[in-house]
């Protein structure tokens, strides 16, 4: 992994652990037994990805050291451990930008998992970016195919270049996975808020308090430990665009004050008596039944209608298989030109196997696939075994007929891949397929591709 990790505790015995079992699965990790050796080291070390910190230490307040440190390395995650008298303070950090913390005492492997996760969710976060970039560019170059080859994700595209343009609420459906901030980010990005506060926050990923406060905001004295004013997600995103991700997992309280904001076009802090105007413009997101939930009561029908102005559904990537071969393909490059890899391509069983899977994680369970894959495999092709390890080695062997519809599949992505790359051209596409014209439009009937006016073999190429 050699990613570097700080870990500042005064406890022998747990610091012992704690370093015994992040060494042991990889990570390169500092000891600090005092607030002061590491302060010592901030200006010469190279920023950690992440700083383990006890709240009590001998020579310091943990909360103070956070912020000093923060002020220092602001992409640096921030995980504490805390006894029971320290749970408020612990909480008051996580509000103020710490990302997690853990109560004493706790199991060393928890704290190992958490840690994990929170690096593997900034690494995503950091290629997610990378990624938006370069499909921002393509978009806005006017290339078609940016999301998918599929009609579904052909009419995703569609929906994004007539929204982008408006202020319209917006609804993004579908399963975990699939892509939906993806999009959230490309309606933003392409739109003419673009220069503007792009903010985002996951509704499930926090309990109903702390979600308010993130927000909505607080003044100075609004509850214990508040001990200076903090702004809101919301007022954070005036001008610009707030994404509200898994907004089915809102209560019905922070549902009742968001659509008060949608309403009023204003926000009022926690505490607070001022009412602060706020230009938004909203994007909602959700992997659940909101009509369910509103049949359950557990979400506000006039909110509802409030948020779902325009919706874009997103299909799970086993219902649109011809695009799991152009993701891949992309996923490749993208990660061959991020690790500064030697040049890998896929084998023609790797690529029915790709096709095969059913992507239960979608689009984002095809990206880690992808990842692991080029980062173990020292062969320049890829078998079906390097993206699958865990299959049998037989698995993929068999010739049945569900396999040569697989092939099938593949064959046709790889047409409509190479007519996209070559402007539509019949003759061009191919030349470079290494077949006839007549062959390829063949080809092209049997498997329903659309060409425009349908001219046969024999017409010229617009």
């Amino acid at each position: 992994m050699h990613q570097a990790l700080y870990l500042i505790e005064d406890d022998p015995v747990l610091g012992e652990s704690i370093t015994a079992h992040l060494r042991g699965i990889g990570y390169t990790l500092t000891w600090f037994r005092s607030a002061a050796e590491v302060e010592a080291v901030t200006k010469l070390e190279q920023r950690p990805e992440a700083v383990i910190s006890d709240i009590r230490l001998p020579d310091a307040n943990g909360e103070d050291l956070f912020y000093r440190l923060r002020s220092r390395w602001p992409d640096t995650a921030f995980i504490f451990m805390t006894g029971y008298g320290s749970i408020e303070q612990a909480v008051r950090l996580v509000k103020e930008g710490a990302d997690d913390y853990l109560t004493k005492p706790f199991e060393v492997g928890d704290l190992v998992t958490r840690i994990s996760a929170l690096l593997d969710r900034r690494a995503m976060e950091r290629h997610g970016r990378l990624m938006l970039d370069d499909l921002r560019q393509r978009m806005q170059a006017g290339k078609g195919g940016t999301l998918g080859f599929s009609p579904q994700m052909r009419e995703v595209e569609r929906m994004i270049a007539k929204v982008r343009k408006v202020t319209s609420a917006v609804l993004i459906t579908g399963e975990t996975g699939t892509g939906k901030e993806l999009v959230a980010a490309l309606l933003h990005h392409t739109g003419p808020r673009s220069e503007c506060p792009f903010v985002k926050i996951n509704c499930g990923g926090l309990p109903p308090s702390l979600l308010d406060s993130e927000l909505f905001g607080y003044e100075k004295g609004a509850f214990t430990g508040a001990n200076q004013r903090k702004t809101g997600k919301v007022e954070q995103a005036h001008g610009g665009t707030l994404f509200l991700d898994e907004i089915g997992d809102a209560s019905v309280d922070v549902q009742v004050k968001l659509l008060r904001v949608l309403q009023e076009r204003e926000v009022e802090r926690l505490g607070g008596v001022a009412t602060i105007p706020v230009d938004i413009r909203l994007i909602a997101a959700t992997h659940r039944d909101l009509a369910a939930n509103i049949a359950a009561g557990a979400f506000r029908e006039d909110f509802y209608y409030r948020i779902n102005v325009v919706r874009i559904d997103i299909p799970p990537l086993r219902q649109r298989r011809e695009d799991i071969l152009y993701l891949a393909h992309y996923f490749l490059q993208f990660f061959l030109r991020q690790f500064e890899l030697p040049p890998k391509r896929f084998s023609p069983q790797a690529e029915a196997a790709l096709i095969a899977h059913d992507f239960p994680g979608n689009v984002r369970e095809l990206r880690n696939i992808i990842e692991r894959a080029l980062v173990m495999a020292d062969r320049e092709v890829l078998a079906p075994s390097d993206l699958f390890p865990e299959t049998p080695a037989g698995f993929f062997e068999d010739d049945s007929a569900q396999m040569k519809s697989v092939v099938a599949v593949a064959e046709r992505t790889l047409i409509l891949r190479v007519l996209r790359e070559n402007r539509e051209s019949i003759g061009r596409a191919a030349s470079a397929m290494g077949i006839s014209r007549k062959t390829l439009w063949e080809k092209m009937v049997r498997y329903g591709i659309d060409h425009g006016s349908r001219r046969g073999p024999g017409s010229p190429d617009r």
